[in-house]
């Protein structure tokens, strides 16, 4: 069984991000092993559909990409037929699909790669044509805008070097340590000064129900220099409670108050026990985002941001795959 033991089994929630191994079965056209993934996240305990999802893996290898989505690489087909199967894992792909999380994650993991958009006329008709028929029976969709051709017009590919170079960077990482870098830009953006966090912690569940191990995808941020580690000892100690400090001074025979500030707490951890703080932190990962990927970070956001309403209309109205048995 591959799924997160920290959340319900009906969560269908994978332990791992699975894109690499997903990415290397898609090239091998190995819809079996493909399929057996499917089926194991979300239906293990019924043999009987074990074929079905055979067949499913036939069509996200099979379905063309390029009619709506144009002069992309083999690479970006690839991990884009990837990404989709991620998604199956909590949406269908139906007209409901573009209310959902699901085409900010697209957008957020395929950013390395620049497609030209196409057809977009037809889907946003279609879309607009879905949302009026639900305002008349369904609340929710009153306040759901429709699509308008503006939208779209800003987002042909980008051709600003900083850009590309972060893309570049981008292309190196796992789909789930993109949106691991995405989310610890958005908890950055929090506060003035925001409160400091392992980067362990700095995800979101729109990122983590898609599978993602965060201390493994926090050291491929390191090592892809997109984060750059700090020694932040205080940082350290302000994420643990006054119980969990006091325990660690108590093991360590250095007498204390339990009606001390959090503060006064910290301070006499790193004066005497310093040593024993360093151990304790090596075991989580604390790291800035370089300043040059963070401009482009933001940069990328903002490309993102344009070509969200594009997979929504693409996702609900431009692809169909069978999910019901």
């Amino acid at each position: 069984m591959c799924l997160d033991k920290k959340y319900s089994p009906f969560s269908h929630i994978p332990c791992v991000d699975f894109s690499p191994r997903l990415l290397s079965r898609i090239v091998e056209k190995d819809y079996k092993a493909i399929g057996v993934f499917l089926w194991q996240i979300l239906d293990a305990d019924a043999e009987f559909v074990r074929n079905y999802w055979e067949n499913i893996a036939i069509q996200f290898l099979t379905m063309p990409l390029n009619r709506n989505l144009a002069h992309g690489t083999g690479q970006a087909y690839t991990e884009l037929r990837c990404a989709l199967i991620l998604i199956s894992l909590h949406n269908d792909f139906n007209d409901f699909i573009l209310s959902t999380d699901a085409p900010r994650y697209l957008s957020t993991v395929m950013l390395p790669h620049l497609f030209d958009p196409e057809g977009i006329g037809e889907l946003i008709e279609r879309a607009n044509s879905f949302i009026l028929r639900m305002r008349k029976d369904a609340p929710f969709w009153k306040e759901f805008p429709l699509f308008t051709s503006e939208q779209f017009s800003d987002i042909k590919p980008p051709k600003d070097p900083q850009l590309l170079n972060f893309q570049q960077k981008l292309r190196e990482l796992p789909l789930g340590t993109r949106a691991h870098f995405f989310d610890i830009l958005q908890y950055f953006r929090f506060g003035n000064k925001p409160k400091r966090r392992p980067l362990e912690e700095m995800t979101f569940y729109d990122t983590r129900k898609r599978g993602l191990d965060a201390h493994e995808s926090a050291e491929k941020l390191v090592e892809s220099g997109l984060v750059i580690r700090v020694n932040d000892l205080y940082g350290f100690l302000l994420t643990k409670t006054k119980n969990e400090i006091i325990s660690v001074l108590s093991a360590m025979k250095i007498d204390c108050r339990k009606s001390w500030k959090k503060a006064r707490l910290i301070e006499l951890a790193l004066d005497e026990c310093r040593d024993k703080i360093v151990e304790m932190s090596r075991q989580a990962i604390f790291a800035d985002v370089v300043s040059e990927y963070k401009d482009s970070g933001w940069l990328g956001i903002e490309y993102i941001e344009r070509m969200t309403p594009f997979y929504q209309v693409w996702l609900g109205f431009g692809l169909k795959i069978g999910n019901e048995y």
